[in-house]
């Protein structure tokens, strides 16, 4: 008498799966600035012909990631929406400082000099850590 392999694959359910995507762009934030701290090029851009993924972009993955993260109960309480609010508008700023970064060179036809600002550089330098155009 022959006995079946019963292989059963656990079940994928909306939660779940929304549950891992939001584990996968957490990792991929924390791994992506680790490399950029350690100077580990595949954690930057896990391919040697792509482009790396920038600080700034990384940073808005673990933000967009921690709002999840904190609508993730059935109910949650007050503060974990503000904190999710908090966390949504700080990724439209750097998108929308991104974007214009991108606009005013565009219509200066050179590298805005603002850019030296240690508070604005990281949204316009445009060699190291500026978002790409679509991205923003």
């Amino acid at each position: 008498m022959r006995q079946r392999l019963n292989l059963r694959l656990p079940s994928l359910s909306a939660p779940s799966i929304g549950s891992g995507a939001i584990w996968g762009v957490l990792a991929i934030g924390i791994l992506t600035l680790i490399g950029w701290m350690l100077d580990i090029d595949f954690l930057k851009s896990f391919s040697s012909r792509s482009i790396p993924m920038r600080v700034v972009t990384a940073i808005c993955f673990l933000l967009c990631a921690a709002a999840l993260i904190c609508l993730r109960p059935k109910a949650p309480n007050r503060w974990r929406v503000v904190l999710s609010r908090i966390c949504g508008i700080a990724v439209i700023v750097v998108g929308l400082l991104s974007v214009t970064a991108w606009l005013v060179e565009l219509a200066a036809g050179h590298e805005w000099l603002g850019g030296h600002n240690p508070l604005i550089k990281p949204f316009l330098d445009q060699d190291t850590t500026r978002m790409a155009i679509l991205t923003g």
